[in-house]
């Protein structure tokens, strides 16, 4: 043995490539290795002899006198039998792993491909050598068959969620051995060995992340080898679902409802739901909504609207938040005259506002009033607004066009925006009416109901010049009396002397108690 560990040796080492013959115990030990030069210390990778395992009988290794094929078995296995092809018998020689140590004694097989039944246990090495001078064994086929000392791999591998961590359990068939648990992110592998010999059928894994899937297999272990995977399982540690919005508050305004809630930690959107009843059930009017607040445009002023809010995160959506309920009043445009009865010649102001608004920047309205009543007189602005086209009276109806100067000026109350002067000219009730009213905020223009476009009225009447309830030929004698003098000169306790609206008494004020005159019934006619 000396002069064939000094001859040029050639080494094929093997990975457990295992084939399966008639006993399932019993399996094909060598099969597909690279080859080396050297043994048992020098060793030089070589591919020169994989014709002897490649289950091929036609293809072969020829080894001149006194070469050899060394095959290193993964681990000290049980040899139960051996064979060979090759041109004439073949010399073996085992040995034991790590120690180099020669088992058995040298032996010979033949080369006919018959079974050789042998007992062999802890075997590490077997070499097979061209032991006859001046020739070449030409070798087709090698086969070593034993009992694999591998582990079965586990069985029955389940994985359950308990609160964040994945708990792994399983039963081990071959009764012995530890454990690798792996995972992966990906179903079917590459997996990562993230616990080395497990000593139990169970292991929690802790290091999962929100939202990941993980798949894993468990491999038996014992000091030589490691078993097939097992079947492969999965968890997914979900997001939890997000909290509810708090301090859902509402608020109704402009034709519109708008909501405001604190934004949720972890949200990716919200849902808006609405319903005319306390309590539901809710429509969902608005999905995934990313601020913290929302302005529903489809309300109809007065209807008293529900509304919740509901987070959403990739664990899904929350239960609802605090219930609101939102009533938008009806924006209108009001026409207010101060005066509720003026007399003729008294000049009056229609004061122009919005009510139930905020925050509107802009106003297109048109007003008609009485003209055979009322004389138009101007309009006077409001510090903050003004007038940006040229009203012109057509025949009683004019229109305005006004805006803010500044955001400090948003109506947001009942105040007057704009004065529209009139002077009265004959007796009678007459109107002051808004049509076709539109406004603005920043956001969006919107026309008000015909009916919130209001009106006002003032009635004009007379008062005789001695204030005695009727025009008789005394009132025309007073004023006669004070013609050609400031109307304000004249005692305002005992007379209106200012009868057709001139600051002086002249001829028009005496014809217009002269028509009083005669319309009163109660004055006999002189004839």
């Amino acid at each position: 043995m000396r002069k064939v560990l000094l001859s040029l040796m050639l080494l094929l080492v093997f990975s457990a490539f295992q084939v399966t013959y008639a006993s399932a115990a019993q399996v094909r030990i060598n099969a597909d290795s690279k080859a080396y030069y050297g043994f048992p210390h020098s060793i030089v990778e070589s591919n020169f002899t994989k014709n002897a395992t490649d289950n091929d009988p036609n293809t072969k290794v020829d080894l001149p006198y006194p070469s050899v094929v060394t095959f290193k078995l993964d681990s000290g296995v049980s040899i139960t039998g051996l064979s060979a092809k090759a041109s004439s018998k073949v010399w073996l020689s085992f040995y034991a792993k790590d120690t180099y140590t020669e088992l058995y004694g040298r032996r010979y097989i033949s080369g006919d491909e018959v079974l050789h039944p042998v007992d062999m246990k802890n075997v590490g090495y077997v070499i097979v050598q061209n032991d006859t001078p001046n020739s070449t064994l030409k070798l087709y086929e090698f086969s070593i068959f034993g009992e694999s000392n591998k582990p079965q791999a586990p069985e029955g591998l389940k994985a359950v969620l308990d609160k964040n961590n994945a708990v792994l359990t399983w039963s081990n068939p071959s009764g012995i051995g530890k454990f690798n648990i792996k995972r992966s992110e990906v179903s079917g592998g590459a997996y990562t060995t993230i616990a080395s010999n497990v000593d139990a059928t169970t292991y929690t894994d802790s290091a999962l992340e929100l939202g990941k899937t993980y798949y894993y297999v468990v491999t038996a272990v014992n000091s030589n080898e490691e078993s097939a995977n097992s079947n492969e399982v999965s968890v997914t540690l979900p997001y939890p679902a997000a909290q509810p919005p708090a301090n859902l508050v509402g608020v109704g305004e402009n034709n519109k409802a708008r909501l405001t809630w604190d934004g949720v930690s972890g949200a990716t959107g919200y849902n808006v739901k609405r319903s005319l009843q306390a309590g539901g059930p809710y429509t969902v009017i608005a999905n995934n909504v990313t601020q913290a607040t929302y302005e529903d445009l489809s309300i109809k002023a007065g209807t008293t609207y529900y509304y919740v809010v509901t987070a959403v995160n990739a664990g899904g959506e929350s239960g609802n938040s605090n219930e609101v309920s939102v009533q938008s009043k009806l924006p209108a445009l009001e026409i207010n005259i101060k005066e509720e009865k003026v007399k003729v010649g008294q000049e009056f102001v229609a004061n122009i506002a919005l009510k139930n608004v905020n925050n509107i920047y802009a106003e297109d309205f048109s007003i008609k009033y009485d003209n055979h009543l009322f004389e138009y007189l101007g309009f006077e602005e409001v510090t903050g607004y003004k007038v940006y086209n040229e009203p012109t009276d057509q025949n009683g109806t004019l229109r305005f066009i006004v805006a803010s100067q500044g955001k400090n000026y948003g109506i947001k109350d009942d105040k007057p925006f704009l004065k529209v002067k009139f002077r009265a000219k004959a007796v009678g009730t007459g109107k002051v009416d808004a049509t076709k009213c539109r406004i603005a905020d920043t956001e969006r223009e919107f026309d008000l109901e015909a009916d919130s476009c209001l009106e006002d009225q003032v009635i004009v009447q007379n008062m005789d010049v001695n204030k005695s309830g009727e025009y008789t030929l005394l009132d025309l004698a007073i004023d006669s009396y004070y013609y050609g003098e400031l109307a304000t000169n004249v005692d305002p306790v005992k007379y209106e002397a200012n009868q057709a609206g001139d600051e002086y008494i002249r001829d028009e004020d005496l014809v217009f108690i002269v028509k009083q005159m005669l319309q009163n019934t109660n004055y006999p006619p002189n004839m």
